[in-house]
């Protein structure tokens, strides 16, 4: 018999063919029946692969118009040539898996009766993506298996569509009752340290909403061993959701033989009359380490608050001595940061600290891993007071290029660099094309030119470089270690190369401690031999960044604005201490800062690109500022950082705004059909950024969303002028607009139902974070911006880009319109535009 308790659903839950479907009045049933599947429907089309901002995707824009309707054998989908694909049928095979060359960037199309509405948990592997009669659900591309997702379907016949990238799918519907209960797998957890007392320990675990309408979550009891009990509330969980939350563990007291400690967490509904309900309970195992066995931290991330661990393998430096050295290690591409830090042999004079890159495949220590690596760098330096002239940095394979993509970016982080089986850039590794510069093309290039190693390579110099790699590695072949030998010739004097004769990509000895292709005993003799200068001691500088918000300083110069984004900006600077004198050159900077290196001056002179300022009195923080006029350059008294411009503070483009705590608004004011998508997307890249991220971003709506709540946090808007009224709180000051029927770009006017639109302005009321919009106009122009893939790392969008619905088709010809702000973030001359 059915409760009489009525559940409220006001979910979007479909877009079969084309129209939303809104399940008004859900009452809660009993479970249905598991489904499983044994054909698939599936198409595979041909058209242009890789890392793009817009894939080739003509299925995804069919159903997009509202053409693509369940389909049957033998339909056809336009391929990029002109010819066409056609949709045939693919039988499971005995594994449980749907396997095909065909699914290599292909589609599988699954329907399903259902006799009324039903829960399920949506159990499927190999994915890159999906859409549930119509609503957009993140993927398992990697099979981590915990990918698994409330669904709703609905009396009748429901269309399950996958988007499969790596050739395989299995896919399986598990009936779930409507409640909220602990998800299964994916946990960040620390270790317990023997001999440390935290007040508290930050773990963080999954919590599944099987309903169809947004809920506030129960409360969160968490027993530790010892029976010291505390309580925590995430907030809201959107509907139908999966969401990492953050647990504060009280501490736990080992027992002298102990070698983990239980937890006990509970979801508890406590009620107004002091009497509580508990929805479900699960058990967190904690293990216990000593100081000098390698273990894992955890931390929140300043990105979007999430909880984050990193791995040591500590040390055994004599603490009497001086400080002990960090080596900053980056893992390859599917390990884990725990499995990095032992494979390291304890050192003597050093901690060995492994970041995550968010995930073991993460964003390949670019974009968000970058982040994380920088964070985990100034958590570990603090924790064990190392020395910052004795910090290192190396990695093997993905690592390997996170080691020169660091490297090259913060040169002054590091005495010395050590890359493993590294590749140099996406250009060289996966041959990414260099774009016609006046094309549209380029102003997507742009917004990832910080990925091109080669453009950096100049920032190496004064840093200790030792190159390793098997000469017979069949994953990152042994020309990407050349190449970078190649272009460090013409300038360094200080590296090394050496290639293991007959080794593969991973080598190792069973008769040493360590892993001999990252813990490489010529690798630490390197190490052990360098150390970065004291500022006073350095007499030139040279420096490039492409983005001084991710990038801007070297020793005592920093780049504090550039005149065009996202472009090559260069200093180069000697300072003479005994007459007190910079001199120097730069190329595509507007504002800059010198820090003069000596204590005993009070003036200094300056000549920067010809200009000569005498008897420049030095401000009481020892910092010069200097201004780019139209004629030459002048002393600038105003701090850029607390401006309203772009600089190191905040410079854009599109994906940076992904930081700062962001928060993730979805517009209420529209229709209910608009509403639902809109709640729906924004759902999609929380689930997204999770997946590959290991990330927390907080879902709210537009009725909720209030300046003073949200300080210092980013937003990313969904939804237009009509549809979201967050809108006049954060962009009352944007030169872009968007409404249902037109997209205006200063004085240029796009009408029209099928428009996308993103962009990035600065916050308000912040001097750090920003807004991102996803925007579009008409049912048409909304459901594009779901398909952008701005979470994969080597893609990059401009601060702004108006598109229609033929970018997934054409690429970047169906771009209206793309470019970057000027420095005061108005409109300029550097974009370009098509009618």
């Amino acid at each position: 018999m059915m409760s009489k308790m009525l559940l409220r659903a006001v979910l979007a839950v479909g877009l079969a063919f084309g129209l939303f479907v809104t399940d008004t009045i859900a009452q809660e049933a009993p479970p249905a029946d598991p489904i499983t599947f044994t054909e698939a429907v599936i198409v595979a089309p041909s058209g242009p692969r890789g890392r793009v901002p817009f894939p080739f995707d003509p299925v995804y824009t069919a159903w997009a118009r509202g053409e693509l309707k369940p389909p049957a054998v033998g339909d056809e989908i336009a391929n990029a040539d002109g010819s066409t694909a056609k949709w045939s049928i693919l039988a499971i095979d005995e594994n449980g898996w749907f396997q095909s060359p065909s699914l290599r960037g292909g589609y599988a199309s699954f329907t399903v009766e259902v006799e009324r509405v039903s829960y399920f948990i949506l159990a499927a592997q190999g994915h890159s993506g999906a859409l549930i009669n119509g609503v957009p659900r993140t993927g398992d591309p990697y099979n981590y298996g915990s990918v698994r997702l409330p669904v709703l379907l609905l009396p009748g016949t429901n269309h399950l569509l996958f988007r499969v990238g790596r050739g395989r799918l299995r896919l399986a519907l598990e009936p779930v009752k409507p409640g909220i209960t602990f998800g299964t797998g994916d946990r960040t957890l620390p270790d317990l340290i023997r001999g440390e007392h935290p007040r508290k320990l930050l773990a963080a675990i999954l919590v599944q909403n099987a309903f169809g309408t947004a809920v506030d979550s129960p409360w969160l009891r968490i027993e530790a061993p010892g029976g010291e009990v505390a309580w925590s509330n995430p907030g809201s969980l959107p509907p139908l959701s999966l969401s990492k939350v953050r647990l504060d563990l009280p501490p736990a007291i080992a027992k002298p033989d102990a070698t983990s400690s239980r937890y006990t967490v509970s979801l508890v509904i406590r009620n107004g009359d002091g009497s509580s309900r508990v929805l479900d309970t699960t058990e967190l195992e904690l293990e216990w380490k000593d100081p000098t066995e390698s273990h894992r931290r955890t931390f929140v991330s300043t990105i979007d608050n999430s909880v984050q661990y990193y791995a040591v393998q500590p040390g055994t430096p004599d603490e009497d001595e001086v400080p002990p050295a960090l080596f900053l290690s980056l893992h390859g591409a599917s390990v884990e940061a725990w499995g990095q830090a032992r494979a390291y042999a304890p050192k003597e004079w050093g901690h060995v600290v492994a970041p995550t890159n968010r995930r073991p495949f993460g964003f390949d220590w670019e974009d968000w891993g970058r982040w994380d690596a920088l964070e985990v760098l100034d958590l570990a330096a603090r924790r064990y007071r190392t020395d910052p002239r004795r910090t290192y940095l190396t990695g093997h394979s993905m690592g390997g290029h996170g080691t020169w993509h660091l490297g090259v970016t913060y040169p002054d982080r590091f005495a010395a660099i050590a890359p493993s089986a590294g590749w140099v850039s996406f250009r060289s590794y996966a041959g990414v094309p260099d774009a016609d510069p006046e094309s549209h093309q380029a102003m997507f290039d742009r917004a990832v030119s910080g990925s091109d190693t080669l453009a950096l390579k100049e920032n190496l110099s004064g840093l200790g470089i030792y190159i390793l790699h098997g000469d017979a590695d069949n994953n990152v072949p042994v020309t990407e270690a050349r190449s970078m030998r190649d272009a460090l010739a013409d300038f360094h004097r200080d590296f090394s190369i050496h290639e293991q004769p007959g080794a593969g990509h991973w080598w190792e000895s069973s008769d040493e401690p360590g892993a001999e292709c990252v813990d490489w005993p010529p690798i630490f003799d390197l190490f052990a031999r360098r150390r970065l200068p004291l500022q006073r001691e350095v007499r030139d500088v040279s420096f490039r960044t492409i983005n001084p918000e991710v990038s801007c300083e070297r020793d005592w110069v920093r780049i504090e604005q550039q005149v065009r984004s996202q472009e090559l900006s260069t200093v180069s600077f000697r300072f003479d201490p005994r007459k007190g004198r910079f001199e120097g050159t730069t190329a595509n900077v507007r504002r800059l800062r010198l820090t003069v290196p000596r204590d005993d001056l009070d003036r200094v002179t300056i000549k920067i690109d010809g200009r000569t300022l005498s008897d420049v009195e030095i401000p009481l923080g020892r910092a010069v500022a200097l201004r780019r006029t139209s004629a030459s350059w002048e002393l600038d008294d105003a701090s850029v950082l607390f401006s309203r411009e772009k600089g190191r503070h905040r410079a854009g483009p599109f994906k940076n705004a992904f930081r700062h705590g962001f928060v993730l608004v979805y517009g209420t004011a529209g229709s209910e059909e608009e509403n639902q998508w809109l709640e729906a997307q924004a759902r999609f890249d929380a689930e997204t950024f999770w997946y590959r991220g290991n990330g927390a971003a907080k879902v709210i709506s537009d009725e909720l969303y209030f300046l003073d709540s949200y300080a210092n946090r980013s937003v990313i808007l969904y939804g237009n002028q009509d549809t979201n009224r967050a809108w006049k709180l954060l962009l009352e000051d944007s030169p872009i607009s968007v409404t249902r029927e037109e997209v205006r770009v200063g004085k240029r006017n796009y009408k029209g139902a099928n428009l996308g639109c993103i962009f990035v302005r600065p916050h308000p009321e912040s001097h750090t974070a920003s807004v991102a919009v996803v925007a579009g106009t008409g049912t048409l122009g909304s459901r594009l911006g779901a398909r952008l893939p701005y979470f994969v790392s080597g893609i990059g969008y401009p601060d702004f880009t108006v598109f229609d619905d033929r970018v997934f088709e054409k690429g970047v010809e169906g771009v209206r319109a793309a470019g970057y702000f000027e420095a005061d973030w108005s409109l300029g001359e550097d974009a370009v535009y098509s009618f």
